[in-house]
């Protein structure tokens, strides 16, 4: 475990990290977010004469894995956004005189 946070942020995570997201809320704030621009990663694909040689259980579980990689990558461009916006807000307040 590492340290611990704050109470209101603990109070937070709590609440908003453990209920699922409805199917709408969910894809709302997939597309809300994309892939840096200087960031290639993107989820692998099978090509077209692999794929048909597979029987449908391999398939599935391909699928299924591929699902949560293109969340993990969402997530992680959301998590480099917001990093992103706040050492922009660290610089910006680093530069003014507000102490």
């Amino acid at each position: 475990m590492s340290e611990a946070i704050t109470a209101k942020l603990a109070e937070f995570v709590n609440e908003h990290f453990s209920a699922k997201l409805g199917d709408g809320k969910y894809k709302e704030k997939l597309d809300k977010y994309g892939r840096a621009s200087n960031c290639a990663v993107t989820v692998p694909t099978v090509k077209p004469e692999i794929w048909d040689k597979h029987a449908h259980q391999p398939k599935q579980e391909y699928l299924f894995v591929a699902a949560i990689q293109r969340a993990v990558m969402k997530v992680g461009a959301i998590l480099t956004d917001s990093a992103c916006k706040i050492m922009a807000a660290l610089a910006h307040l680093k530069n003014s005189n507000i102490t």
